[in-house]
């Protein structure tokens, strides 16, 4: 586990104090993300997102209290069919869309947006599967159950803390 800590980062004219604490646990297909943001005013959004370089369409899945954003097929250099997916608690997510293929800021990428609470931090993780890793991420399906699994398992951590 490590953090990353940015003090006093201006966003549209305010202040944030914001701590990105990132877990990887082994064994795990995915790594996990704790987002802590002081200064909230109230009306803010924590936005991530997954690569969309090759134009690939992005679907969703929910298990297990998690929505699931994933895109899976032909996106890589050898023309391999990685797959990549963020996975939100259900209570947290708020939507997702595709940011425009060409232009200033963000291109190229399925955005998502989690709700912020002071309270608590904003979590999501990013899985990836490859099929020099595993030959059975070469199918969609198997990725699908692949992200279910991922799903259970941070449900069923969460349940016992």
């Amino acid at each position: 586990m490590f953090e990353l800590k940015y003090e006093g980062v201006p966003i549209a004219g305010r202040s944030y104090d914001i701590t990105h604490r990132i877990s990887i646990y082994a064994g795990d297909l995915f790594y996990r993300n704790k987002v802590f943001v002081d200064g909230l005013r109230g009306d803010e959004e924590l936005v991530t997102g997954i690569v969309n370089m090759q134009q690939k369409e992005f679907f969703e899945l929910e298990e297990s209290g998690y929505k699931i954003v994933a895109s899976h097929g032909n996106q890589a250099f050898l023309g391999e069919n990685p797959g990549m997916a963020i996975l939100v608690p259900a209570n947290q997510f708020i939507e997702t869309w595709k940011s425009p293929d060409e232009g200033d800021g963000i291109v190229e990428t399925h955005m998502i947006a989690l709700r912020l609470n002071e309270e608590k931090p904003s979590e999501y993780c990013f899985f990836s599967g490859w099929e020099y890793q595993d030959e059975g991420f070469k199918t969609r399906d198997y990725f699908e159950n692949q992200l279910i699994i991922a799903a259970k398992k941070m449900s069923d951590f969460n349940s016992s803390k």
